[in-house]
């Protein structure tokens, strides 16, 4: 996943309560599918490393299909759904053993200046 930003070499990456720093990492959004969760093509979003995510909550998942960033509900003992945020595209559901989860989404970033290599110093709503 070439759009991993990791802090950890970032002096000035913000604390966030509840979140390992450690194990978090920013990733830059490239695609048009979060539309209606206010996150857009060009934005950062705050991503800790996990293998548990709570229902209805964003994650990063990995599928036959490649990595998904969507919202992930559990159907039942066998099946997940992962939801796109935006109406432009439809949900897929997979057997629960054929994915994994990598990350959860902590919160959006704001970027001040984009072309700028700083770590962004606002977090968002």
């Amino acid at each position: 996943m070439k759009n991993l930003l990791p802090i950890s070499g970032f002096t000035d990456a913000p604390h966030v309560p509840g979140v390992n720093m450690e194990r978090a990492f920013a990733l830059h959004i490239e695609e048009d599918f979060l539309t209606n969760a206010g996150i857009n093509v060009g934005d950062l979003v705050l991503c800790e490393f996990s293998r548990q995510v709570a229902q209805g909550s964003l994650a990063i998942v990995e599928t036959p299909d490649g990595y998904h960033l969507k919202y992930f509900y559990v159907l039942d003992d066998r099946r997940v759904k992962l939801q796109p945020a935006s109406d432009e595209y439809e949900a897929q559901e997979y057997a629960r053993k054929d994915i994994r989860i990598i990350a959860r989404v902590v919160t959006p970033l704001i970027v001040l200046n984009a072309s700028d290599s700083e770590w962004p110093s606002i977090i968002g709503n």
